[in-house]
């Protein structure tokens, strides 16, 4: 028998009329005859990543189809999540609605750390001592007169 999931994918949560949460753009996908009894976070993320190919990070939310957004929603982030959708879903009889949040990730700096090498007598290599003579910026000293 199962449950169903509507996955709601590809679009975004923002505020409607000042003070609603809604989910715009995307699309819509059903999902019919889950098992509970194999149902988990990342059974999600597999038919996310298997049926509509994403690799990426995400968030899901997931609430009853008659469920509003601003009272109903609820994050799905454990198993334990998962089977408390499972269980509303199967119990009620009724579809149950996840949403995708995509997670933008950023770049996070990499500092250089200046290091010299240091030959057999202790002191430095000339390609290092080169390097560090200019500032550390990788290209060769140049000697002023020629």
């Amino acid at each position: 028998m199962g449950f169903s999931i509507a996955f709601y994918h590809m679009g975004k949560f923002e505020a409607f009329k000042g003070r609603f949460l809604r989910y715009k753009g995307g699309e819509e996908h059903v999902v019919h005859g889950l098992d509970a009894d194999r149902w988990s976070y990342f059974e999600a993320l597999s038919i996310l990543k298997d049926e509509f190919k994403y690799d990426g990070m995400v968030k899901l939310w997931w609430k009853p189809k008659r469920g509003r957004m601003d009272r109903d929603l609820r994050p799905l982030v454990t198993d334990k999540d998962a089977l408390e959708l499972s269980g509303y879903a199967e119990n009620r009889k009724e579809e149950v609605q996840i949403y995708v949040e995509h997670v933008v990730s950023t770049a996070e700096p990499i500092e250089f750390i200046e290091a010299a090498v240091v030959d057999d007598n202790g002191g430095q290599d000339e390609a290092a001592a080169a390097v560090n003579d200019n500032g550390g910026h990788g290209g060769a000293a140049v000697d002023a007169d020629g």
